[in-house]
């Protein structure tokens, strides 16, 4: 899917002299002179351009890079999991924007960052080019530890944590600049660029193994969840734009019953602001249910985490 995405992209670029010299090698095999006016026209690049490209002494347009493994027989599954997983991806006229690695597996920490990114935003400042990933937090110990360390692996990026002095508190903020890391999420795990609406769970996540499933409800936990001081209950909430459902708790709620913990999501508007958009709580009432969540999910919120240990040593079976 994400190739597929780039490809639409006339500057989503890569950075690979190890392609560079795959492509010159299979170029020699075919009448690439004809290949090249035929990309000159199609892209409206020279075909000085289009030979800096292929040589490596520019990067690389992933449009003009799709055509050429068309061309020769290359465009599959494999190849396009040798470049992604080798190269380093960006976006610009020029090729001179910071290059970032684009996943090409979904692991623990990818689906942790999904999760934790239903507080998080996504948006594009057309008026300035932007493409932005960003996600605030209080506690800036799980930003600093969590969040930056993930980030940073999985991107291959190096980011800084920023601090902020506000009348209602002090809260840290991670954001990333880059529009191949955000077409990325939205077109991998259909993130609607806007802060949370009608962003249902991702189809990849839904078909993916329970390891996976347990660190993306982990990650929205952390960031839309609690455990209450009385013990009673663990909940995550969820602002929704339908007032008889919530697709992602509801999602949430089937992945625990198949780990058998019971759980309920029912409409909270009414106890918070009727001028607000449908407001979702997820709830689990149970010691047991409440237990298993604890040792089968958890949390990596350092202040949640404390919580959910507390509870299993003073709740005990």
């Amino acid at each position: 899917m994400i190739w597929r995405s780039f490809s639409n992209y006339q500057f989503i670029r890569i950075k690979n002299p190890e392609v560079s010299r795959f492509l010159e090698e299979k170029l020699t095999q075919i009448d690439s002179l004809t290949l090249r006016r035929k990309l000159k026209i199609k892209h409206n690049l020279t075909l000085n351009t289009i030979n800096s490209q292929i040589t490596g002494k520019t990067a690389l347009t992933i449009p003009v890079l799709n055509d050429i493994l068309l061309e020769i027989n290359s465009l599959n599954g494999e190849m396009i999991k040798w470049i992604l997983s080798t190269s380093r991806v960006t976006s610009g006229v020029g090729g001179v924007s910071p290059s970032v690695k684009i996943p090409t597996e979904l692991d623990s920490d990818l689906a942790y960052l999904i999760g934790a990114l239903r507080d998080g935003n996504l948006s594009v400042r057309s008026d300035k080019g932007d493409y932005v990933v960003e996600i605030y937090q209080k506690n800036t110990a799980w930003l600093k530890e969590i969040i930056l360390p993930i980030c940073e692996r999985l991107f291959d990026i190096n980011l800084k944590l920023k601090m902020y002095n506000r009348a209602f508190g002090n809260y840290g903020r991670v954001r990333i600049w880059s529009k191949p890391i955000l077409v990325f999420i939205r077109d991998v795990f259909e993130h609607p660029f806007t802060r949370n609406k009608a962003w249902n769970t991702p189809k990849v996540i839904l078909q993916a193994n329970t390891e996976i499933q347990k660190a993306y409800i982990s990650g929205f936990f952390d960031t839309e969840g609690w455990l209450a001081k009385n013990f009673r209950s663990l909940a995550v909430v969820q602002s929704w734009h339908e007032n008889d459902k919530c697709p992602p708790l509801d999602d949430i709620k089937m992945i625990l019953q198949s780990m058998g913990i019971k759980s309920s999501v029912r409409n909270r508007s009414g106890k918070t602001n009727p001028n607000w958009k449908p407001r979702y709580l997820l709830s689990i009432t149970n010691k047991n249910g409440i237990r298993n969540f604890i040792l089968n999910i958890g949390s990596r919120h350092p202040d949640k985490a404390e919580n959910l240990e507390n509870f299993l040593r003073l709740c005990k079976p």
